[in-house]
């Protein structure tokens, strides 16, 4: 593992633009929907070969619970080709 930043170019994408091809949804945390927590947490995750190896909060939903809920989720991620970059993906926890 070299400490070197995932991409290179130090670019950012936007998940909506890439292949994904298995998605994980974030579980809602039982704690988090009886207290009414809300939010969107952005996540920077570093992609090599199609695999998640690392993965970042960039923006707080607010709740550590959620926040840690997605970083859960997205780290199982799969993308599609020999994708390697720094993609955001953004997670919306909202209550039905």
């Amino acid at each position: 593992g070299s400490a070197s930043q995932a991409g290179g170019s130090g670019q950012t994408v936007d998940v909506g633009t890439l292949a994904v091809l298995k998605m994980i949804t974030p579980d809602y945390p039982a704690f988090s929907r009886k207290r009414g927590e809300e939010g969107t947490v952005k996540i920077i995750v570093a992609v090599e070969k199609g695999a998640v190896t690392a993965a970042e909060v960039e923006v707080s939903s607010g709740f550590a619970r959620l926040d840690a809920s997605a970083m859960r989720a997205v780290r199982q991620w799969r993308f599609g080709g020999r994708l390697c970059a720094r993609v955001r993906v953004p997670f919306v926890f909202r209550l039905r």
